[in-house]
């Protein structure tokens, strides 16, 4: 694999961790039990909107 490969493959995975890792240093809570909790909060309808459209389509 080349360098260009590797970089589609996983440029999106390093810049995500990039990210955390900024943020986990730049804003004191941004990684905290807190901060899990409501992100799961938040994206739980979406969720269980998701798999109810999964099912459905799965089922025919």
């Amino acid at each position: 694999m080349t360098l260009r490969d590797h970089a589609i493959r996983y440029g999106f995975i390093v810049l995500l961790f990039g990210l955390v890792a900024y943020f986990s240093i730049a804003a004191d809570g941004f990684v905290s039990p807190q901060s899990a909790v409501f992100i799961f909060q938040s994206v739980a309808i979406t969720g269980v909107l998701a798999l109810g459209v999964t099912a459905t389509l799965v089922v025919g």
